[in-house]
């Protein structure tokens, strides 16, 4: 989707969590080219969808616990839809879950990744799921209000979300000094990706020619590194298309990688 890269990679660096919404309703024609979208990233996938819902009572977000902060009046919101039986599923739903949420940012549209704190009672009668499909996020769609609440300060900070670990703690294989200019703005696209508390659970490993991402640390296995991985992942590619100004292709790989980027042909 080359077309969409220049704006998703503005997207990605005007990308900010929001969970307090103004109730203005979303206009149909940015929900009409939104699920468009949608409908071809899910064609394109298996194992993984996502699903828009246009207008909803606010039960499904009842459900926020602990300090993580209430979200309240977005009209509409985003479901993150994955079989956990199908291998890298959850990878997959990341990597077009947060298509969605740049084409929604690149709309002026707030979102927030929301992962295990909705109410999946209130979702399940909203929401048509298969028997092997489980409801994995959702995102609160909508405009946000204009200015950060507390809540949303504090959470930031919480988070750490303006904090992110340096090029030289998430990047191996060859020197840093030595990757090509497309893989350098790939991996700073991707490093500024959401992670679950900002845990950015991902490496990016350039050698021969080859860009590759792959989950770090303990537990690489866990649904939530492998959705955050995903997540990156398509600002890696955004981030390549960008540089090179040219389609990019993808090359889903097995646990602990995700998938890996070659670019060959004239740079």
């Amino acid at each position: 989707m080359i077309e969409n890269s220049r704006d998703w990679y503005r997207a990605i660096f005007i990308r900010h969590s929001r969970r307090k919404y103004s109730r203005t309703p979303i206009e149909k024609e940015k929900l009409d080219s939104l699920g468009k979208l949608i409908d071809e990233l899910n064609r394109n996938t298996s194992g993984a969808r996502v699903a828009l819902v246009r207008s909803h009572d606010g039960s499904i977000f009842s459900g926020i616990r602990g300090g993580y902060g209430v979200i309240k009046g977005a009209p509409a919101y985003l479901a993150f839809i994955a079989e956990p039986q199908t291998p890298g599923s959850y990878e997959r739903l990341g990597y077009i879950g947060e298509a969605a949420v740049l084409e929604a940012t690149a709309f002026e549209l707030g979102t927030c990744w929301v992962s295990g704190t909705f109410d999946p009672q209130a979702a399940a009668g909203q929401l048509e799921l298969a028997a092997p499909e489980s409801l994995v996020a959702v995102s609160p769609l909508g405009y946000p209000q204009n200015s950060y609440t507390f809540t949303e300060k504090l959470m930031s900070g919480f988070a750490g979300s303006r904090k992110r670990k340096p090029m030289e703690q998430i990047c191996t294989g060859e020197p840093l000094d030595d990757w090509p200019d497309w893989a350098k703005t790939a991996a700073e696209a991707a490093r500024i990706a959401p992670s679950a508390v900002n845990r950015q659970p991902w490496i990016f490993r350039y050698e021969g020619g080859t860009l590759s991402i792959e989950t770090s640390g303990s537990g690489n296995g866990r649904y939530s590194k492998r959705l955050d991985c995903g997540i990156a992942l398509r600002h890696l590619l955004v981030g390549a298309q960008q540089a090179l100004g040219r389609e990019v292709s993808v090359e889903f790989t097995p646990a602990p990688q995700v998938a890996r980027i070659s670019v060959t042909g004239q740079l």
